[in-house]
């Protein structure tokens, strides 16, 4: 008798079990698919161009590696593990933060060979989550790739020399054993907290508000270096450097200092650093004004100088005078390839690279203090021949154009917000935003606690770096410099052009305001007011405002902790250059207004506000000091 026909599908299944196996292997591969097609679609976005203009189905030379990972030095170190046993002239080409490489072989059969061997794709043997790395054949080389051709325009490679005159460069000036014993020594001296890093002073004490020393002497320099002084000297021609100031610096991934120029009127014409545990990259900046001074190629007015531990760098005569000198804060730097590195220096290629990730690095920067006035050969840049700044006498007196009575409806900007304040700001705003990158983690902690859909005005956002922290929330920010709202275009936020004594939003719709280091720029009762008041305004009911202000009750050699209203110099360097102008151009120092509030005192001023349009009333929710600042939470009542 026939069988029915319901039965050939289960004796198919029982007879021919191989068919499911080919359709769990067909499911296998399209998932394997899909991820390749992921992976590959992030890599075409970034270059701009099509699949089929940047795989080959061809092998080829350079192969597309794909390692999904921040684009380190750890990524590139893996890439050369994996690659180089199959050709010993591999290079590599990466750039920071992305996820995908470049990989150039001698030939296309060595680069076929390398990808048969590690069929399409490697994974790690990790216990931990896998790491897996795509490897492509690539029709795109890395000259012709947009990302790495961006990575070369904005971002200079660092070499071991440049041609500056009075630098000098001593690879392992000390060894290893002199470095622990360097290490030993300071890591168990007490630290001084900065904005950006931990210092040490021995000699003098070094004030890096005006960027001068103070007459009074602190710990004499440790005996431990003075050994090391003898060897400077030597490699300087003299019997001894004589340094009588140290300054210990403490660089943490990430950290750096802005470009700048040694004062001439403090220091000695010598400067001498050792770098100690991780290398770093030194950029040097030629100003403008000093161009005609320099014997250097006025077209290359940057280098980038690699600085590797155990170093020793002088910088003596025009490079100590006329270049600006900083480190990017940065976590990954783009070095040339080193020599031990065995890289093949092609001419069809980019110049070879290298990533190299920052770790904690100690700096040990000597230095000679100036006890005659500076009679260098570059006068333009010598602030002891520009002209002396206008004295505190001079300035205007807060409060001196508006009466105290002055109901705070009424309440304008006097000559000091004008010229102290509002001008200034303009004026030195890209100087400015060059020394503000890290967000206040106080700032930080409030934005956090916002939920998702909040709006967020950061109330005078100067370059923006209290914005964007809370990806869940809408943040908006309001500044009157031009030259501060555009930085945070550049960097993709949104402003607007503003006064805090008249916001251009509609009353009660923001859930939460940053109101940070502004308040004390206001020279009147009445003017403090209308901003606080502004601030209620634009809350709605239930929202809360984090406002701080620079306390009276700090060390600040222009603070005395009398005195509440004072004026306190910025010395301005030029955004490109980052050094001080010429006479010829405008003056060097700028005077910013300050109200110092003492204890207690923006309390009061909020508790004591005159009552909201809506009849809402106002709490202070959190009052405590944080570093030199106050900082109040306050909440607009339901």
């Amino acid at each position: 008798d026939a069988l029915p026909i319901f039965v050939f599908p289960l004796l198919t299944r029982r007879l021919f079990p191989a068919t499911g196996v080919s359709k769990v292997h067909s499911s296998t591969q399209r998932q394997i698919d899909k991820k390749r097609h992921r992976r590959l679609e992030g890599v075409l976005r970034r270059e701009g161009i099509a699949e089929h203009e940047m795989i080959s189905r061809d092998p080829t030379s350079c192969l597309l590696c794909v390692h999904s990972g921040n684009g380190t030095q750890q990524d590139q170190d893996l890439l050369v593990h994996l690659l180089k046993p199959f050709d010993a002239s591999l290079q590599v080409f990466a750039a920071p933060g992305a996820p995908y490489a470049f990989a150039c072989f001698g030939s296309a059969d060595r680069a076929a060979t390398a990808i048969a061997s590690l069929s399409r794709t490697w994974t790690s043997p990790s216990a931990g989550r896998p790491r897996t790395i795509l490897f492509e054949h690539s029709k795109l080389l890395p000259q012709d790739s947009l990302l790495l051709r961006n990575m070369f325009k904005t971002a200079s490679v660092a070499t071991t020399s440049v041609p500056i005159p009075g630098l000098i460069l001593r690879p392992e000036f000390i060894s290893r054993g002199e470095e622990n014993l360097l290490l030993n020594h300071f890591e168990t001296r007490k630290w001084i907290r900065l904005a950006q890093r931990r210092v040490q002073h021995y000699g003098y004490q070094f004030l890096y508000q005006s960027n001068r020393v103070d007459a009074s002497q602190t710990d004499p320099i440790p005996a431990i270096c003075l050994d090391l002084l003898r060897r400077v000297g030597s490699v300087m021609n003299q019997v001894c450097f004589d340094a009588d100031q140290l300054t210990v610096s403490e660089y943490l991934p990430g950290e750096g200092i802005a470009p700048h120029i040694e004062t001439h009127s403090s220091f000695e014409d010598q400067l001498v650093v050792i770098s100690l545990l991780s290398p770093t990259v030194l950029d040097l900046k030629l100003p403008s004004s000093a161009s005609a001074n320099t014997s250097t190629d006025p077209v290359t007015p940057s280098f980038s100088l690699w600085l590797p531990p155990r170093s020793l760098l002088v910088l003596q005569g025009e490079v100590r005078y006329l270049w600006a000198h900083g480190i990017v804060p940065r976590k990954t730097d783009v070095v040339a390839a080193p020599l031990e590195h065995g890289v093949n220096r092609r001419a069809d290629t980019f110049p070879p690279t290298w990533l190299s990730d920052r770790q904690r690095r100690l700096s040990l920067t000597f230095r000679r203090i100036r006890r005659e006035p500076c009679s260098c050969a570059y006068p333009t840049v010598c602030d002891s021949r520009l002209p002396h700044a206008a004295k505190s006498a001079s300035l205007p007196q807060a409060d001196s154009d508006q009466p105290p009575t002055t109901s705070y409806a009424t309440a304008t900007p006097t000559t000091v917000e004008l010229n102290h304040v509002y001008n200034l700001y303009e004026a030195i705003g890209d100087h400015f935003s060059n020394t503000r990158h890290k967000p206040w983690p106080a700032v930080e902690r409030f934005v956090n606690e916002g939920k998702s859909g909040d709006v967020i005005a950061d109330i005078g956002c100067g370059n923006g770096r209290h914005m964007g922290l809370n990806r869940l929330t809408y943040s908006v920010g309001f500044d009157r410099a031009a030259s501060l709202l555009s930085v945070c275009v550049n960097r993709g936020h949104a402003v607007n052009a503003a006064d805090v004594l008249s916001l251009p939003l509609r009353s009660g719709t923001v859930d939460r305001v940053l109101f940070v280091a502004v308040l004390h720029h206001l020279s009147s009762v009445a003017l403090r007011q209308r901003a606080l008041m502004e601030v209620v305004r634009v809350l709605r009911p239930g929202g809360s405002a984090f406002v701080s202000v620079w306390a009276l009750e700090q060390q600040h050699k222009y603070i005395d902790g009398q005195t509440q209203d004072v004026y306190i110099p910025w010395h301005y360097r030029d955004s490109q250059e980052c050094v001080t102008k010429t006479v010829q151009t405008v003056s060097s120092v700028h005077h910013r207004f300050y109200h110092l509030f003492r204890q207690g005192e923006l309390d009061e001023l909020i508790n004591t506000l005159p009552e909201t349009g809506d009849g809402k009333t106002i709490t202070v929710v959190e009052s405590y000091k944080d570093h030199n600042n106050w900082n109040v939470v306050f909440r607009k009542d339901v």
